[in-house]
């Protein structure tokens, strides 16, 4: 099994962290692959030394990084892995495994019913919990789909399809973008039980408080087929 998945870490400034996650997915598969977004930390020299090949990618932006990530990835599964330490990478194996029997093209890891110690708490928290309850059901209605968690950047996914889908999302909305184009072309996608933990280390990255807009834009045009001219439009 690990011969046929290659683990895709993004990072950006993840120094305190990436060395363990790393150590974490080693095992479990051919090749661990970090992008990494021009760190200012030692980001990227920890990863080399912890057997990670390194890609320094400029253009900043978790959708941007996953995108170029595809295009270099060598094995037919690619596995999405956050830096902060909060998924565990023994479930790797977990979420290829439908996609090498043949049963799914892509796994997303399910924290509601793996558990997560991210979704509750603060107000930032209390948002990511809603709205992904209300991103998951809209994306359930219009697809017919039954998932339960679209969100999770913990998941896996044929490598084909994924760099044919053609993903544009410049960032944290890459995920819900690739789970409705997955839907839209009638592929197959799984939720697979997995404990989110607490970060471990880092900041950070998103503020729902300051970018909620963004996911609702991206779920009217995969949803209702409004381009963002349409939306530009309506807002003047």
């Amino acid at each position: 099994m690990k011969d046929d998945i290659c683990v895709v870490i993004p990072t950006l400034n993840e120094a305190a962290t990436i060395a363990q996650v790393i150590a974490g997915v080693r095992p479990y598969c051919a090749e661990v692959l970090v992008v990494d977004g021009n760190s200012s930390d030692d980001t990227a020299e920890i990863a080399r030394a912890a057997g990670a090949r390194v890609e320094t990618f400029a253009p900043r932006g978790k959708g941007l990084a996953l995108i170029h990530a595809l295009k270099l990835v060598k094995q037919p599964v690619t596995v999405f892995i956050d830096a902060d330490g909060s998924h565990d990478g023994a479930d790797v194996p977990k979420l290829a495994a439908p996609i090498l029997d043949g049963s799914a093209d892509m796994t997303i890891g399910d924290r509601w019913s793996g558990g997560s110690d991210e979704l509750h708490g603060d107000l930032n928290k209390w948002l990511r919990r809603s709205g992904s309850r209300v991103l998951t059901t809209v994306v359930n209605w219009r697809f017919g789909s039954h998932l339960i968690d679209i969100q999770n950047g913990f998941r896996a996914l044929r490598t084909p399809v994924g760099r044919g889908i053609g993903l544009e999302s410049p960032d944290f909305t890459i995920e819900q973008e690739m789970a409705m184009k997955f839907l839209a072309g009638k592929f197959r996608v799984l939720n697979v039980p997995s404990h989110e933990y607490a970060r471990q280390g880092g900041e950070a990255k998103l503020n729902l408080r300051r970018v909620w807009f963004r996911f609702g834009i991206v779920v009217l045009q995969h949803v209702f087929g409004i381009s963002r001219p349409q939306l530009r439009r309506k807002r003047r």
